[in-house]
């Protein structure tokens, strides 16, 4: 499974006052469940280009 994690800010514009969202990182972890390796997960992911 590939999870993304993704932080945002939101900040005021000094000169319009307007609120702005800065999205700042994004983080991908690949979680491997016990037993199958990363080659097996890849062959038989439900997201593979048919």
């Amino acid at each position: 499974m590939i999870g993304f994690n993704e932080s945002m800010e939101i900040q005021k514009d000094p000169t319009t006052g307007q609120e702005i969202r800065e999205h700042k990182k994004v983080t991908r972890t690949i979680i491997q469940p016990v037993g199958e390796s990363l080659k097996d997960y890849l062959e038989n992911s439900p997201f593979k280009a048919k």
